[in-house]
């Protein structure tokens, strides 16, 4: 395994985060999301489905469209979203 150490100027570390925030947010919207659906109506929602629901998020969260503009758009890290949240449910 390699590991990379890197040295972030403040600018780009203030970034790093406000991503990763992003990330956790989203994440953990989309779980909250499966969750309720299966413990009120019994049903899983599909990985497809929750996607779908990106544009309406970046609505409701402006930081988003920001932050994440482009990996939200990028077929694959709405493949490894979905992956991620399969896995763990």
């Amino acid at each position: 395994m390699l590991v990379y150490r890197i040295f972030p100027t403040k600018k780009q570390e203030t970034r790093l985060n406000e991503t990763l925030h992003e990330c956790r947010w989203l994440y953990n919207h989309l779980l909250e999301m499966r969750k309720k659906a299966y413990e009120q109506e019994g049903k899983s929602l599909s990985c497809y489905g929750q996607q779908a629901t990106y544009p309406m998020l970046k609505q409701e969260r402006p930081s988003l469209s920001i932050k994440m503009a482009r990996n939200l758009a990028t077929p694959d890290f709405k493949a490894r979203t979905a992956t991620l949240l399969c896995r763990h449910l």
